[in-house]
């Protein structure tokens, strides 16, 4: 009697528990509709014309961004974090945004966008091709829209809402001024005139050449239409007839671009002093082993962006540099159209490129393992957010493990390599951001922690803790799943399930929730504080853009100054030189986080791409 009791009492305890994950389940389903509804009706469906300060230009197709500024501290400093913004219109946040939604679909046929959504999302991508190549049948994408300087003959980039509002000159302050009084917030006055002139000083930065980040996540888009023709062959056509040559033309101007610093005879050796800082101890590894080859972030060479300074068409400091998680994004394309046999990979997937494949690989993940070299906002130089990096990288590794037998030997060895990085201390890092409370779990990244309430007091805000959260899921569910079912590996640590378990609750009652921000930092300026300056580093090669030589090196005034290390330095005489003032200006190196008392500095958030985000986890089985 007894033991049909115990039987009868677990055949209960295994139904309420059925129970319990089908009202769980249940409630996760309504919150993914919910999140599918939001991204879908944030999509702009008609273009808006520039009317300040009734309208900004939104284009349409593409899926909302704006510029904000990180202020950091009092509660007047939050208000205009949170408040403060300029719609921008750009290709990587739609081409993102698009990524997310087929991601999920090739786990979750339920959350499958509608054909209209898609394809208006791919026709606003393709003006988003630099304008400047379209001749050379070159397929380069831009971050913002080009407009035509007809004094130049070139087609500018440049984020026109930002542009056009500058360019009102004493007007857009007057009108500025007004808006902030008829808001009843003179008593920030100091602040908003901050955050004004820190528009007007940022224009300049931001007439940019086409890059490899925007230009190969389209790629990675392409391959996802590809491998989801099965669902809707329109999409991916329609993206087709607008890129019928972009891995080959890509592929070429990665081989052209790529930083080479071991060979003193190209033009490839010279790099932005930041980026030498924080990957020099990856060059001394790697000096005496054959030559390095690396993905770079702009496609312009140092010479090219000579002659075309005065055209706006030029990178930012007129020197390249190495981004990581541009590296990763270019690895996750290369990887992507390799697997999805775009355009003949045996026609481009050549030794150089390869190398550039491996070498690339192997420095994310020697930064990986070296905290990125105690400096990630140099490592990370445009995208700050550590979890979106590691999400991006974390996408590679789970294509990669689509095969048993991968087609090149290279991939056989970089998935190895990634393997034993991301499996250990990716993992880890991760695992340690996470923060525990009332059973659940979430993630904070930097928007907000730093904060004060009226009385000084510290107060954590988490303005990105939806969006970091989200993408930590996402990052640790792309590491330990199976490619191919979307279940959890057999071998997962219980750390990692059980991690996922209580960070998937936390998002299904916050995702939709009021009571946090939806921001994300997917995007940032270069510089965050003033000591992030490429002249205040070390440099082997200092002149103007015109080629004349420095005279008087206690200007403040870069704009047309070009620093540089080509080929190696010596670390002991790299260590005299940081010991050296440079300009007049000797600097601290070490990182004080995002968040330095006094400092602030632009950067895009998306809403969208948070909700976007979030709906990742709708894969993630635990």
């Amino acid at each position: 009697m007894l033991s049909k009791l115990v039987v009868l009492l677990f055949v209960l305890l295994f139904f309420l528990e059925q129970a319990k994950y089908a009202e769980g389940a249940s409630e996760r389903d309504d919150v993914i509709k919910g999140l599918l509804d939001k991204v879908a009706k944030s999509q702009i469906k008609e273009t808006v014309p520039y009317d300040f300060p009734f309208n900004f230009y939104k284009q349409k197709g593409v899926f909302p961004s704006n510029i904000r500024l990180n202020f950091v501290g009092s509660p007047e400093d939050t208000l205009i974090r949170r408040e403060f913004k300029i719609f921008d219109n750009n290709a990587f946040v739609t081409l993102w945004v698009s990524s997310i939604l087929l991601e999920t679909v090739r786990f979750n046929k339920a959350a499958q966008p509608s054909d209209e959504q898609m394809l208006n999302a791919i026709q606003a991508v393709y003006t988003y091709h630099d304008k400047n190549f379209l001749d050379h049948n070159e397929t380069r994408l831009v971050f913002w829209p080009q407009t035509y300087n007809e004094t130049a003959g070139t087609w500018s980039c440049a984020p026109l809402n930002l542009d056009k509002t500058v360019a009102m000159g004493e007007e857009f302050f007057v009108l500025a001024e007004k808006m902030f009084k008829d808001l009843d917030l003179k008593k920030f006055a100091s602040k908003i005139a901050e955050f004004i002139q820190s528009i007007v000083d940022s224009v300049a930065a931001f007439y940019i050449p086409a890059d490899f980040d925007d230009t190969f996540v389209n790629i990675g888009l392409g391959s996802l239409l590809k491998n989801y023709q099965s669902v809707s062959r329109q999409p991916y056509l329609s993206w087709l007839s607008n890129n019928t040559n972009n891995v080959q033309s890509a592929v070429k101007a990665l081989k052209e671009y790529s930083y080479k610093p071991f060979s003193s005879s190209s033009g490839n050796s010279y790099i932005d002093p930041r980026t030498y800082f924080y990957l020099r101890k990856f060059l001394q590894k790697s000096h005496g082993t054959g030559q390095l080859f690396l993905v770079t972030t702009w496609v312009e060479s140092l010479n090219e962006s000579r002659a075309k300074y005065y055209k706006k068409y030029r990178m930012p400091f007129n020197i390249n540099n190495v981004d990581l998680t541009v590296s990763a994004n270019v690895l996750y394309g290369l990887t992507a159209a390799v697997l999805s046999d775009m355009q003949d990979p045996n026609s481009w997937f050549d030794e150089e490129v390869q190398m550039i494949y491996l070498n690339t690989t192997s420095l994310v993940m020697y930064e990986i393992s070296n905290n990125f070299s105690s400096r990630p906002d140099l490592a990370l130089t445009y995208y700050p957010s550590v979890f979106n990096f590691y999400w991006f990288t974390s996408r590679i590794l789970n294509l990669l493990n689509l095969c048993d037998q991968l087609p090149y030997p290279v991939m056989q060895t970089v998935r190895e390599i990634m393997r034993s990085i991301m499996y250990g201390v990716g993992t880890e890092f991760i695992l340690k951001q996470a923060t525990m409370q009332d059973n659940y779990i979430f993630f904070d990244d930097f928007l907000g922690v730093n904060d004060t309430d009226e009385f000084g007091k510290p107060v954590n805000h988490g303005d990105d803790r939806i969006s970091s959260t989200s993408m930590a899921i996402n990052a640790l569910f792309y590491i330990w799943s199976n490619a191919s079912s979307g279940q959890l590996s057999p071998n997962v640590p219980d750390n990692v399930q059980d991690t996922l378990v209580r960070a998937c609750d936390w998002l299904t009652d916050e995702a939709l929730s009021d009571k946090l921000e939806h921001m994300s930092v997917f995007f940032s300026g270069s510089v965050k504080t003033g000591d992030d300056l490429p002249p205040l580093f070390p440099a082997n090669f200092i002149q103007r853009v015109n080629g004349s030589a420095i005279l008087h090196k206690n200007s403040t005034n870069f704009d047309d100054v070009i620093t540089a290390v080509t080929g190696l330095i010596p670390e002991d005489k790299y260590q005299e030189l940081l010991n050296e003032p440079f300009f007049g200006y000797k600097i601290s190196y070490d990182f004080h986080g995002y968040n330095s008392e006094g400092d602030y500095f632009p950067f895009w958030s998306s809403d969208t791409f948070t909700y976007a985000a979030c709906i990742c986890f709708s894969t993630v089985s635990v």
